[in-house]
């Protein structure tokens, strides 16, 4: 099929291939690919007739779970705009993301964040659990109480049926918004189309060389408002026929049972997830044929001890991409594996070049890393400025900048030397020091604030801490009314580990913040 059309309708694909075999495992039970594009069908045409058209923003807050799955496609199949939002973002952070992306709509599970907008949805996390697993997470997580605006019922048949755009017109609109910092650590809001989203998907089946992927087993680890966890992993595997392993939230024991009950094939994940399987002793597999680093450093040590522990040569590959191209466009693979190397491109038209210290663009050498591909974001949202300094043009050919420093080989392969921009990445989610410095510079007190990211060997991953030069008051109290202010309007993850109070911050030639040494102090 083209990639000429919306992602809906390029997902049918899988359920043309594999209609009553399992597309999601879900904690003990399974959805097949008909009941799943029913229940899709279903969402949709009952968002119709609650307002949702070609346009419409709605905002899906959620973990990885089979609503997640449904609400993207039947909001993408009625032409509306997917803005996905981190899962764990707190009301006030949500209403605001809201308000930016003029969302008409949410879907969230927490009913303390159903008060960010007047139309919801409120979904039960625990509703496609198996009994047990089903008791098990009520019992420890906080159950919503009873709703109206419930969305299984929206799984349900609809009395109507929505009117849907053709699909092929939505080929170049917009399908969804992801978040990221762009080429700066400045928080940007990325519009992608659906023929870009397709465009991954068909480039990376055949860079793997899988012509057919519907023997595949993915644990899919990445969440869906990360666009390798809604791209490259849900659209790629729902599309080519496969079977998904979804978990809600990490559970290391979890996972190791996951992979021996379901015989996963396939992992796609930030380096912590492999450091945490290696830690459990019993963990080995003999289904496992390919595993995928993104969105963090990779060592050679861990590439080697988790290649052992499954007792072949290779077999976890490190890749390089960013949210403006639909996150992958580089990595490495078993028919393309250069130790040291990021990957080699995995789109047959996607070029990479590196902008030389001299202005000139050159295919091999070192310099800022330029990517040339046919899934380059339509833009910022609202952001033209941004956008247009985002991109290249020279001899017809349109460059994005990634803003990373990098070099390629004769060969093509591209290797990754360091991030020109301070985006902080902890356990592979990209924390933005400037949007935690807002939230911390709003609080009474605060003369300035500098946020920089601290590696802890450890763990293998930034962690973040926070430079504050106070004014007049308490040190113990200023901490408290900060640490309120980000839990307020931050997800869990851009908390600061650690608030470090200083009398005035070093500063370099040009009289700016030298984060470089804030980095270096223990």
């Amino acid at each position: 099929m083209t990639t000429e059309t919306g992602i809906y309708e390029y997902a049918k694909q899988g359920l043309a291939l594999s209609a009553d075999q399992p597309a999601i495992w879900f904690y003990g039970t399974s959805i097949t690919y008909r009941e799943l594009f029913e229940k899709i069908d279903n969402v949709a045409d009952h968002l119709y007739a609650l307002g949702v058209r070609e346009g419409t923003v709605v905002t899906i807050h959620l973990p990885n779970c089979p609503q997640a799955v449904m609400a993207i496609y039947a909001v993408a199949k009625l032409g509306g705009i997917c803005n996905m939002v981190h899962a764990l973002i707190p009301a006030k952070g949500l209403k605001e993301d809201m308000e930016f992306a003029e969302s008409a709509f949410l879907i969230t599970y927490q009913s303390d964040c159903t008060q960010a907008a007047e139309k919801y949805l409120l979904a039960d996390i625990s509703y496609h659990m198996g009994w047990l697993y089903r008791t098990g997470f009520r019992l420890k997580n906080k159950r919503n109480k009873a709703d109206a605006h419930s969305f299984e019922k929206l799984e349900q048949p609809c009395e109507s049926r929505a009117v849907v755009p053709d699909s092929k017109s939505l080929s170049e609109k917009c399908a969804a918004y992801f978040h990221s910092s762009g080429t700066t650590d400045t928080p940007k809001t990325v519009m992608h189309s659906h023929r870009a989203i397709n465009n991954l998907v068909y480039d990376a089946q055949e860079f793997f060389h899988r012509k057919s992927i519907v023997d595949e087993v993915l644990l899919e680890i990445f969440p869906y408002f990360h666009g390798t966890g809604l791209a490259l992993n849900l659209h790629q595997f729902i599309t080519g026929g496969a079977t998904i392993v979804t978990m809600a939230q990490w559970n290391v024991k979890q996972a190791v049972r996951f992979i021996h009950q379901y015989g996963v094939t396939i992992l796609i994940g930030v380096p912590r997830i492999y450091i945490d399987l290696l830690s459990v002793p019993s963990f080995t597999s003999t289904t496992i044929r390919h595993a995928y680093v993104a969105g963090d450093y990779v060592g050679a040590e861990l590439k080697k001890a988790f290649s052992k522990r499954l007792n072949r040569d290779s077999c976890l590959y490190e890749g390089y991409g960013m949210t403006e191209i639909v996150t992958a466009c580089f990595s490495c693979g078993q028919y393309h594996d250069r130790i040291g190397s990021s990957g080699y491109p995995i789109q047959e038209d996607c070029r990479a070049a590196v902008l030389s210290s001299d202005g000139a663009i050159r295919t091999v050498g070192d310099g800022e890393l330029l990517v040339a591909t046919n899934t380059m974001m339509m833009g910022y949202l609202k952001n033209q400025r941004e956008t247009e300094e985002a991109f290249i043009f020279q001899d017809g050919v349109k460059w994005f900048r990634t803003g990373d420093i990098g070099s390629i080989d004769e060969d093509g392969y591209v290797y990754f030397l360091e991030r020109v921009k301070n985006t902080i990445i902890h356990n592979g989610y990209n924390v933005y020091p400037a949007e935690v410095e807002k939230v911390i510079r709003s609080v009474p007190g605060v003369t300035d604030v500098c946020v920089v990211g601290v590696w802890d060997k450890k763990k293998k991953t930034q962690f973040i801490r926070a430079y504050v030069v106070p004014g007049k008051i308490k040190e113990t109290a200023l901490k408290e009314q900060i640490m309120v202010a980000c839990k307020d309007r931050l997800p869990r993850f851009a908390y600061p580990r650690q608030i470090c109070f200083m009398d005035q911050f070093p500063r370099n030639n040009m009289a700016k913040v030298d984060r470089k040494v804030l980095e270096r102090m223990e």
